[in-house]
């Protein structure tokens, strides 16, 4: 990316893979550039009977990242 830009970096990194491309993200991104992370699930998806416990946990800050509930 630095190669592409001059050296100046990217103005905007929209990085989905997660931590395993993180450090690459960041070193594409030009200094006071935007970082969006729309990584993947954390922790894995849940079943759809959790919901409430689901709600409970994203209420109370209990939570990292996404949830994602199943049928």
């Amino acid at each position: 990316m630095l190669r592409l830009t001059d050296g100046r970096g990217a103005d905007v990194v929209y990085d989905g893979s997660g931590p395993s491309a993180f450090q690459g993200s960041l070193d594409s991104l030009r200094p006071s550039g935007a970082f969006c992370w729309h990584g993947p699930v954390l922790g894995g998806p849940g079943p759809l009977a959790q919901a409430a416990q689901a709600h409970r946990d994203l209420e109370g800050r209990g939570t990292t990242g996404k949830l994602l509930l199943e049928p």
